[in-house]
């Protein structure tokens, strides 16, 4: 499948009332790689995933998924479709485990959820063991891990997550990027927007926002080699 068949974004424009976030975007995903979204708080990240998904209006530009423009289609249709988003926050706190699961997979069929769902309690052991406890009492660590697994509930094809380390000690972002490598290897194609770099591990390609518009794409090694993004995202100098 080429890179056109699978996601792409051209000229995308977007915002909030009269305060435009995002000038002219292009983005293009090929089925199954990885590709990481660097940039500062600020910088359109949020916006971008948001647009990509239908809960904020695309002023300019298109935007294709499996061949089919979707700029038009509503978010529920987009999801059905096979894209996936998971939040900073990512779950119903009040909700038990099992709910915030089922809600990730409202869309199957209950028998065909009930049994998703017992898939992903074999990879999130730690979820088995509190499924029937809210959200609200798990640790950092878990409480991320359950908005990767409600997140990938209806098996999408493309997962978009927005900074899946956001309030995570550093020794659980490690844990995090594990769950995300083997999603990977299992055929999920992720875009991932992040301030840490630790994610940088499961980049096949990067690109970085700055102030709305991408101002490096291009791979890992090419990032490091980048004299002006090498000073903002790895603190060297020369």
């Amino acid at each position: 499948m080429s890179v056109e068949d699978f996601f792409r974004a051209a000229g995308v424009e977007a915002g909030y009332g009269a305060l435009q976030v995002l000038w002219g975007v292009e983005l293009s995903l090929r089925q199954g790689e990885s590709v990481v979204l660097l940039g500062a708080n600020g910088a359109g990240k949020t916006t971008l995933l948001r647009t990509l998904l239908g809960l904020v209006p695309l002023w300019r530009g298109e935007i294709r998924f499996l061949g089919r423009r979707i700029e038009t289609w509503p978010t529920e249709t987009r999801v059905r479709a096979g894209l996936a988003f998971m939040t900073e926050q990512g779950v119903f706190p009040n909700l038990s485990v099992e709910e915030n699961l089922a809600v990730g997979g409202f869309h199957l069929g209950r028998t065909t959820a009930r049994r998703r769902i017992g898939e992903l309690y074999e990879m999130f052991a730690d979820l088995r063991e509190k499924r029937r406890e809210p959200a609200a009492n798990l640790s950092g660590g878990q409480r991320k891990l359950l908005a990767v697994a409600k997140a990938v509930v209806a098996r999408p094809r493309l997962l978009l997550m927005d900074e899946p380390s956001a309030g995570l000690a550093p020794r659980l972002v490690g844990q995090v990027v594990e769950i995300l490598r083997q999603l990977h290897r299992d055929g999920l194609t992720l875009f991932i927007a992040e301030q840490n770099v630790k994610f940088l591990e499961l980049a096949q390609r990067t690109l970085v926002l700055e102030g709305g518009r991408v101002a490096f794409r291009g791979t890992v090694e090419e990032l490091r080699e980048n004299d002006a993004a090498r000073k903002a995202y790895f603190g060297l100098e020369g």
